[in-house]
């Protein structure tokens, strides 16, 4: 007997659902939350009122000219067009406004969660067990409501992974050419979202050139329409870079690849970073780089995907449905981005972008839980002479319980630090319009996009190295304030403990437990402005 399909309402109960609880998240995030986040919001907000100008630089990886700075030189674009459409349609230049987007569209993943599990597993309580799942999302739920690519790549990732499943099962050839267009407009929009969705386009034209049981002729032409519909969303953006920067992608060029540790990517200049540095580091480094980034992202793999109980149970169901496309086509991707971000990218990688990459999977790991559970419950019952549908049931309800009580534990954690930063923020701009520091007056701070935000006041990412890159950071781009905070360079290290030792960039005042110096080389009519209003 064919099972019956899950109904509309079901979908619909659960995309109400989730968008309750996401609702419920946002009462409690005032502010983006992280320097991602605060990014996104900021370029929805430049996109608005600033024509795509940042009036900020968070890296001197493009070598910028000055303030303001062309938007997007590093980061893609979609998140903050997402933004955008939120202000747009509400009138609203605020964070709800631009997070709109962002919640409507992370409400969707759990009906599709549940639409992935049925087409891998037939099951109609499965299905809604996988929803339940992507509803209670661990360490992704306090992401969602936020701006920030989380809520976009899972829903393009599996969007794309149900094309695929679609794709396979397809015997009509003129109906698969549409298939693989809408593939190749998926992969286009994951590019979009973030850099390294790139790697969804290649591993999509892995899967319309290897299709099986299917003539090469055909191939070629579902590969045509794959690559067609990337470069109806890609070209584009390809064109603005070329117009703005004089290149078709980020104008940091290769230099990502070449940093020896995180802070490198504030170096200055950037010229710093070439192919002969990071030999110079030395094999030994290169590799244990390497092998700290591939342990993080493993622990990442187990506590934020797996949310420890649950991995078990996507392996077991993954190994099960391993001859079904849409799960080779995920373990692939699976197996790049890791390759990728712990290999070419280490430091990028463990420092949140496999965290971020690897969202595009968790549907698909959703929707095999539920079978790995069924396959693991009915072994056991075997054994132990259960009630299989009884034991079943139950287990799945303690699944869901779990899930819920651990999302809730690690949602409050978040919750509890991300609004600290954007306050003491504000507090500090307000300090720096008594002191009569003048409102365009650039500050060296640690995270520019969140400055930028919570002050009001352009502001430059203090650079890695020593008070004297700082000066010459300085100099470049004519600015005269360095609020100093305790998350600096290393090369500050010294500057931070003794800030009033050092003649060329004098100590103001202590705001917070941050200090603010001057630049020396700055007029002393700005300097002194600083102490008529010293709090």
């Amino acid at each position: 007997m064919k099972p019956l399909p899950i109904s509309f309402p079901r979908y619909l109960s659960l995309y109400i659902l989730s968008l309750s609880i996401l609702l419920g998240v946002a009462a409690f995030q005032d502010t983006p939350g992280y320097m991602d986040a605060e990014y996104y919001q900021a370029g929805g907000f430049s996109i608005n009122t600033w024509l795509w100008q940042e009036p900020f630089i968070w890296n001197y990886l493009d070598d910028p000219a000055g303030l303001p700075h062309p938007g997007f030189s590093y980061w893609m674009p979609l998140a903050s067009l997402l933004a955008t459409a939120g202000m747009f349609l509400t009138g609203s230049l605020s964070f709800s406004a631009g997070r709109l987007g962002f919640i409507l569209l992370a409400a969707a993943i759990a009906p599709l969660t549940a639409g992935m599990a049925y087409r891998l597993h037939p099951d109609r309580r499965s299905a809604l067990v996988a929803g339940l799942l992507a509803v209670c999302s661990g360490f992704y739920l306090p992401y969602l409501p936020t701006t920030d690519t989380f809520g976009l790549v899972m829903l393009l990732g599996g969007a794309f992974l149900l094309t695929s499943h679609a794709l396979a099962r397809e015997v009509r050839h003129i109906h698969q050419i549409y298939l693989a267009l809408l593939l190749g407009l998926l992969a286009g929009l994951m590019y979009l979202g973030r850099a390294d969705g790139i790697l969804w386009l290649g591993i999509g034209s892995v899967a319309v050139v290897l299709l099986p049981h299917s003539p090469w002729r055909w191939s070629l032409l579902r590969l045509g329409a794959l690559l067609l519909g990337a470069l109806l969303v890609i070209a584009p953006w390809m064109a603005r870079n070329q117009a703005v920067f004089g290149t078709f992608f980020s104008p940091a060029g290769l230099r990502p690849l070449w940093i020896t540790t995180y802070d490198q990517l504030y170096s200055y200049p950037a010229s710093l970073l070439t192919q002969q540095n990071w030999l110079a580091s030395g094999l030994p480094a290169l590799i244990a780089a390497r092998l700290q980034a591939l342990g993080t992202n493993l622990q990442s793999l187990l506590a934020v995907q797996g949310q420890i109980f649950l991995l078990p149970l996507m392996l077991v169901g993954l190994w099960h449905l391993r001859r079904e496309w849409m799960v080779q086509i995920g373990v692939l991707v699976w197996t790049l981005i890791l390759g990728v971000m712990t290999l070419v990218f280490p430091f990028q990688g463990w420092r949140g972008g496999y965290f971020h990459s690897v969202a595009a999977l968790q549907p698909l790991l959703w929707a095999v839980t539920p079978l790995g559970l069924n396959i693991i419950v009915g072994w056991a019952a075997q054994r132990r002479k259960w009630n299989t549908a009884q034991a079943l049931r139950t287990f799945e309800i303690g699944l869901v319980i779990m899930a819920a009580g651990f999302t809730l534990l690690v949602t409050l954690e978040r919750l509890n630090r991300w609004n600290v930063s954007a306050e003491q923020y504000a507090r500090i701009g307000t300090d720096l319009d008594k002191l009569g520091l003048p409102p365009g007056a650039p500050v060296f701070v640690n995270n520019p996009p969140g400055f930028t935000l919570a002050a009001h006041r352009p502001s430059l990412a203090v650079p890695d190295g020593a008070p004297e890159t700082l000066l010459a950071v300085a100099r470049r781009y004519g600015a005269c304030w360095v609020l100093l905070e305790p998350d600096h360079p290393h090369g500050l290290d010294g500057l931070y403990a003794e800030p009033g030792l050092a003649q060329d960039l004098p100590l103001i005042t202590r705001l917070e437990d941050a200090y603010l110096l001057g630049v020396a080389d700055c007029t002393p009519e700005l300097l002194d402005m600083s102490l008529k209003g010293t709090p």
